[in-house]
């Protein structure tokens, strides 16, 4: 039998230990915490049998929100490695004190640990140059920095997540000094961002292997590495450049990977690196190279390739073979480049990855068709396929096919579309949309989710309702949502000027169910109040032939003030539409600038139309400095009733793009600037681009070469699209 008190001297010494192990667990590296270290000096000179001593923490530290600990796997599982085993050894090999000494000791061993790890991944732009890091020590200057600043000799700039989730330290872990292949070399990156995770790994990778990453172009640069999606012209319009300075090496992304799995700098000149549409100087494969006795020596030292590295020749099987990497590279400089120089092999902007491979194996396979006419009118038929397939390649009047063998299934689709709409989901909204469209030129009826999911633009989820349409001639979610109390309420709300989701929401929350709860009970801001008002005004449809008469009172008050001016009426009525939700007046003048329109428009049309009570609400006005819109509320002289009306103000440059734009629909104009994206350009309400490059996520990395604004028909003639008619965009 063991006695009580040893029993209980036992009890305590394993809690110790777990409630160590468990602190190591919960808290922070950082000197200035009082987590573990305090609490192993707290325990320090107390009873050890006494059982409620404790380490352990709250997962929740006090006083720090969620989230905040800095952890670093690196520093505690070392500690814990530690720790387990001591606690296997037996329980009278050590005190419980001993144990505590060595593990705060282990603690602080580990807290000068390099790694750091935070919520995001991304490192950051700087305007000046990030070279290797200094592997000197920094001078002291009497305080000791926290334990969570990252050494000089690991660092690298760090910034803001673009999603606001913080910062983030990279883990530079410099390789020996003897491996560095890039000592001395100045990389400059193109595009040059860390936004593009694979991209962002090269940086890093290079860094450890000695090389410095130049943010800005300058004199220093002495490599330029070009992502494979771009090519050599791309490269000297961003840098605004008729060519380089002689000296820069050119190469593709495979470039530095290949060097670090031979430990060597490899020739520069080989089709393998070679970025299209660049020639290489015929010198530019002796630059920078290490000296013959140190090339060999490094190469020998080969770490094993933990993913698919460019193979310089057929097979690299022994050590001879790796020294006649150079050589063989050379060799193959020396032939022609096919797919390089020659104009037919430059792959098309238009391909994607698979074209592009396909194309590729065709044109090196033994057994390829020799019949190049063959090849030539295949390729074109494909190119007018792809481009068949958008919206905008096809009359849409919005009437075809209401009275036709889908009529049923178009009314309850386009309820459903609705009801997205309403609610703010514009996504769902517009594929609804698409698919009402493509189904409006359906000669047969479609019945059966096999037969919609053959007609393009009919996805598997909508192909499914189609079905249930036809079999029960209604559809259990439109159902279900116009008995959903909740739903209504939101409905009703969003309905109001000024109110979105959000804020219909809220209101339902707070238990307000009617317009009047709002009015009696809930805050409102003015234009609310505004939109509750005239609450049937602006939720009534504009007929045509008042929708003219309101843009009449502008055009005639605008033309005595400067007769130059044009007013054209967009949206829904120049689409030819018997009704529209608002009225959108497009406001220009011919070789004036934006300035002059916006002070015409502002300063003097504005407050006249105020005066003789036809402008009778200012809703929302951008900025008075560069704003180019205006959104109220109009009543003609005769009537009570008040109408949305937007003033948009257009300089004559950009007239034609302006009018593509807001004619719409919405599904026509998105099929327009997806194409435009898919060409290679930009289309936005100002006009059309191309050169136009775009980084990882879309982001834009020039605003690219104006092609065409002034003229619409330009434009569709730019894009290779038929000329549309505004009556024929209504998809």
């Amino acid at each position: 039998m063991i006695a009580p008190q040893t029993s209980r001297d036992a009890e305590a010494k394993k809690k110790i230990g777990f409630d160590a192990l468990y602190a190591l667990d919960n808290e922070s590296d950082e000197a200035e915490d009082d987590g573990l270290l305090a609490s192993l000096q707290k325990v320090q000179g107390k009873t050890l049998g006494d059982p409620t001593i404790s380490l352990s923490r709250s997962r929740r530290t006090p006083g720090r929100p969620p989230g905040s600990l800095v952890r670093s796997k690196s520093n505690i599982i070392p500690a814990l490695s530690l720790s387990t085993q001591q606690h296997q050894k037996p329980r009278n090999t050590k005190s419980p004190l001993e144990l505590l000494n060595e593990l705060s000791a282990a603690a602080a061993a580990t807290s000068t640990s390099n790694s750091i790890v935070k919520d995001t991944p991304t490192l950051q732009h700087h305007n000046t140059v990030t070279g290797v890091p200094s592997l000197e020590k920094p001078a002291d200057d009497g305080k000791m920095p926290p334990s969570s600043a990252l050494p000089a000799s690991s660092a690298i700039p760090m910034i803001k997540n673009k999603k606001g989730k913080g910062k983030q330290v990279v883990d530079i872990k410099l390789v020996p000094e003897d491996q560095r292949i890039f000592q001395g070399l100045h990389f400059y990156f193109f595009p040059n961002s860390d936004t593009h995770p694979g991209r962002r790994q090269r940086i890093i990778k290079a860094i450890e292997y000695g090389a410095s990453w130049q943010d800005k172009f300058n004199d220093t640069v002495t490599h330029i590495i070009v992502d494979r999606d771009y090519d050599f012209e791309q490269l000297l319009k961003y840098l605004k450049l008729k060519e380089l300075p002689a000296g820069i090496v050119v190469v593709n992304e495979n470039y530095t990977a290949t060097c670090m799995d031979f430990y060597k700098l490899v020739d520069t000149s080989t089709i393998e690196f070679r970025v299209k549409g660049y020639e290489p100087p015929a010198s530019s494969a002796t630059i920078a190279q290490p000296n013959p006795s140190q090339a060999s020596e490094v190469s020998l030292q080969l770490k094993p390739v933990k993913r698919k590295a460019v193979v310089l020749s057929s097979q690299v099987t022994s050590e001879a073979s790796l020294n006649l990497v150079s050589s063989s590279a050379a060799s193959l400089s020396n032939s022609p480049a096919p797919g390089v120089l020659d104009p037919q092999q430059v792959p098309n902007k238009d391909e994607d990855e698979l074209d592009t491979a396909i194309r590729q194996a065709k044109e090196s396979h033994p057994l390829a068709s020799d019949d190049e006419d063959d090849v030539e009118g295949h390729k074109r038929r494909k190119t007018n396929n792809w481009q068949d397939k958008f919206q905008c390649m096809h009359k849409h009047t919005g009437k075809s096919g209401d009275q036709g063998p889908n009529a049923h299934t178009l009314v309850v689709l386009q309820e459903l579309a609705d009801h997205y709409d309403q609610i703010r989901d514009q996504w769902r909204c517009k594929s609804y949309r698409q698919a009402i469209s493509a189904l409006r030129k359906q000669t047969t009826k479609i019945s059966t989710k096999e037969a919609a999911m053959r007609v393009y633009g009919i996805g598997s989820s909508i192909a499914e309702k189609i079905e249930e349409i036809v079999r029960t001639t209604h559809l259990r979610k439109l159902d279900f949502a116009k008995l959903d109390e909740r739903q209504q309420i939101l409905n009703r709300f969003m309905k109001i000027y000024g109110v979105g989701l959000h804020a219909a929401e809220n209101f339902a929350s707070a238990g307000y169910k009617t317009i009047d709860d709002l009015l009696q009970k809930a805050e409102l801001t003015d234009n609310q109040r505004i939109g509750i008002d005239h609450y049937d005004d602006f939720n009534s449809r504009v007929p045509r032939a008042e929708v003219e008469k309101h843009a009449g009172i502008v055009k005639k008050a605008l033309k005595g003030l400067d007769k130059n001016y044009i007013v054209n009426t967009m949206g829904s009525y120049r689409r030819g539409a018997q009704d529209s939700g608002d009225i959108d007046l497009l406001i220009t003048k011919p070789g004036a600038s934006i300035d002059e329109i916006r002070t015409t428009v502002m300063d003097r049309l504005v407050p006249l139309l105020t005066k003789h009570k036809f402008l009778v609400a200012a809703l929302a006005q951008t900025s008075q400095a560069d704003g180019t819109k205006w959104h109220g509320a109009s009543c003609l002289p005769d009537s009570s009733t008040w109408r949305r009306i937007d003033l948009l103000l257009v300089p004559e440059e950009e007239l034609g793009a302006a009018l593509l734009y807001f004619t719409g629909n919405d599904i026509f104009n998105r099929s327009m600037r997806l194409l435009a994206s898919k060409k290679g350009m930009r289309l936005n309400q100002r006009g059309l681009y191309k050169d136009v490059l775009r980084d990882y996520g879309r982001e834009k990395l020039s605003e690219g070469t104006l092609v065409e604004g002034k003229d619409e028909r330009k434009i569709f003639e730019a894009l290779g699209v038929p000329w549309r008619p505004p009556e024929h965009r209504i998809c």
